[in-house]
C-alpha cells in the first residue's frame, strides 16, 4: 500500500516519496525491509530513540511526531501523536480485518481466558481463532502468547491471518491495560462480554474506579448495533455499562437476568444447571467443575446465542468442554490423592477454586501459591488470610518475584494468614511443590496456583524454564523412584 493512501484522510505532513509500504510495526525489532516504523513515544521512552535500529534492519519510512533532520534520506510522515493513529492505519493496512469477521471481546479480572477457550469450542475450533493470554489461535498455527493483548499492529495482524486461513470468528481477551494503552482501537467487536471486576493490576491503575473505568472502555466504543453481554451478578455491572450505547445482555443467578442461571449441581467432576433463556428453560451439563465456571459457560453461551447458533446445538456441544492448559489441570499421581495447576492468582480466583475443590470428597487440602512482584503489593496480606482460611494447609512460595526479595513477598504475604492454621514458607518454588508432594496422604486434594499455564519464572529480571506442571509431573517420577513405587 502507498504512503499516501495509507495516510489519507489523517493530519500528516509527508517528507519524501510516496513508497510502497510492505509492512507496518511500533517494534524496531521486529522491523523488516520494506516496513513503516511507527515511532510512537512510551511514558519512559522516545520512538525516535528505536529509529536508527529501525532503518537498519530494514525500514523505509519513518511515522514520527516532529521532523528529524537525521533520517533526511527516509520519508518521514509526521503526525502530532503516532500512537492517536496507530489503530487507524494497522486497520487501513490489514484491509480492516474485524470488518470481516464476527469478532468478540472479553473482558474482567478472572475468567477470560477460561470463557475465551469455551466460546471457540462452541463455535467450532477451526472457524474460530483466539488470541489471548496462553497462546495465539490462528488456522492449524499456535503461537505462544508474550502479552495477553498484544500490540494494536500485531492485533490487527493476525485478524487478518484468520481470515487468510478461511476463519470466521475471532475472539480476544481485552485486558484493562491494553484498553487504556489503545491496543484494541479500530478493532469492529459484535459482542463484548464482561466476566466480573475484583482487585488486580493496582499496581498499573491507581485505585478500583480508574480499573472499572479501563474496563468500561470497551463497551463505550461498541456501535448501537453491537451487544454487551455482562454478568449481572457482579455489583459493578451496571456502573461498567453505564454509557454503553450497545444492546445489553445480562446472565447470573438475579431474577431478570435474560440468561438465567438456576438449580445449580456442583459436583466433584462436573456441574449441572438450569438456563433460562426467552422464558425456556434448558438444562446444562458441563465436564467443569465450580461455581465459577458456571458462569463462564453462561457467558460462552450467551455470545454463541447472540451470534445465532442454534441452542440445541449449543446445549448438546456443553457436554464436552474442556478446560484450557493451566486451568485446574489434573496431574496423574500414585498417592491416592488429586493434585491439580491453576492459573488463580487473585484473591477472588483462589477463593473461588479452593471453594470448588472442596467439593470434592477429600482428607485435607493443601495449597501452595505465591504473589508476584513488581504489582501491587497491598493485595498479599489479604490474599494470605483467603487461601489461609479456605485451605487445611498452606505452602506460601514465589510465584514470579521479578525485581523483588521473594523472602520480603512471602513475608508480607504470611502477615495475613490464620495463625491458627498449618503455614509453611519456602520461597523456592520447586522445593515448595516437592514439599507439598512429600505431605500427600490418601484422599488429599493438592493445588498449586498462580502460575498455571506459564512456562518461565522471572528471579532478578531473568526467566528460568519452570511450568508447575511439568515440574509437578518430574518430582512425582523422581520422588516415586526413590521411594521404589
Amino acid at each position: 500500500m502507498k504512503i499516501r493512501e495509507l495516510f489519507k484522510s489523517h493530519d500528516v505532513e509527508v517528507y519524501g516519496e510516496n513508497l510502497e509500504i510492505l509492512g507496518i510495526s511500533s517494534n524496531s525489532k521486529l522491523i523488516a525491509k520494506g516496513d513503516l516504523f511507527i515511532a510512537k513515544n512510551g511514558s519512559s521512552f522516545k520512538g525516535i530513540d528505536f529509529a536508527q535500529e529501525a532503518v537498519n534492519l530494514g525500514a523505509i519510512a519513518l511515522l514520527l511526531d516532529k521532523y528529524e533532520p537525521a533520517f533526511e534520506k527516509y520519508t518521514q510522515i509526521v503526525h502530532k501523536n503516532p500512537s492517536k493513529i496507530e489503530g487507524s492505519i494497522a486497520d487501513r493496512f490489514y484491509r480492516r480485518p474485524s470488518k470481516k469477521l464476527y469478532t468478540i471481546a472479553i473482558t474482567g479480572t478472572n475468567g477470560k481466558t477460561s470463557t475465551s477457550y469455551l466460546i471457540r469450542q462452541l463455535f467450532g475450533e477451526r472457524k474460530c481463532g483466539l488470541i489471548g493470554t496462553i497462546e495465539y489461535l490462528i488456522g492449524d498455527k499456535s503461537v505462544d502468547a508474550s502479552l495477553t493483548t498484544p500490540d494494536v499492529v500485531s492485533n490487527h495482524k493476525m485478524l487478518s491471518q484468520m481470515i487468510e486461513n478461511k476463519m470466521q470468528v475471532a475472539v480476544m481477551e481485552a485486558t484493562s491495560v491494553a484498553l487504556t494503552q489503545n491496543r484494541l482501537d479500530n478493532i469492529d467487536f459484535d459482542i463484548a462480554v464482561f466476566t466480573n471486576l475484583s482487585q488486580d493490576h493496582l499496581d498499573y491503575h491507581k485505585d478500583m474506579q480508574q480499573y472499572l473505568e479501563s474496563k468500561a472502555l470497551l463497551f463505550e466504543h461498541l456501535s448501537p448495533d453491537k451487544t454487551a453481554i455482562i454478568n449481572i451478578d457482579d455489583q459493578k455491572a451496571n456502573q461498567l455499562v453505564h454509557n454503553c450505547r450497545a444492546q445489553i445482555k445480562t446472565y447470573g443467578t438475579a431474577l431478570g437476568a435474560d440468561y438465567l442461571i438456576s438449580d445449580i449441581v456442583l459436583k466433584a467432576s462436573r456441574c449441572e444447571f438450569g438456563l433460562t433463556i426467552d422464558g425456556c428453560k434448558h438444562i446444562v451439563n458441563i465436564p467443569l467443575i465450580g461455581m465459577f465456571n458456571v458462569y463462564n459457560a453462561t457467558a460462552a453461551i450467551a455470545t454463541a446465542v447472540v451470534a445465532g447458533i442454534p441452542i440445541d446445538q449449543i446445549i448438546e456441544k456443553t457436554e464436552r468442554l474442556l478446560a484450557p492448559k493451566g486451568r485446574l489441570q489434573s496431574i496423574e499421581n500414585p498417592y491416592g490423592a488429586q493434585i491439580f495447576v491453576d492459573f488463580a492468582h487473585t484473591e477472588d480466583a483462589l477463593k473461588n477454586v479452593i471453594q470448588s475443590l472442596k467439593q470434592i470428597e477429600h482428607n485435607r487440602l493443601i495449597t501452595v501459591f505465591g504473589c508476584g512482584g513488581d504489582r501491587d503489593p497491598h493485595k498479599r496480606a489479604s490474599m494470605g488470610k483467603t487461601v489461609s482460611h479456605e485451605s487445611d494447609i498452606t505452602i506460601i512460595t514465589s510465584d514470579n518475584p521479578r525485581f523483588e526479595d521473594p523472602e520480603e513477598i512471602c513475608r508480607q504475604v504470611k502477615s495475613g494468614c490464620d495463625q491458627q492454621k498449618e503455614i509453611y514458607v519456602e520461597p523456592d518454588r520447586k522445593t515448595a511443590i516437592e514439599n507439598a508432594l512429600n505431605m500427600l496422604k490418601a484422599h488429599d486434594v493438592l493445588l498449586i496456583a498462580g502460575r498455571g499455564h506459564e512456562k518461565f519464572q522471572i528471579i532478578n529480571g531473568k526467566k528460568t524454564p519452570f511450568e508447575d506442571a511439568t515440574v509437578v509431573t518430574k518430582l512425582i517420577k523422581n520422588l516415586s523412584s526413590a521411594l521404589g513405587k
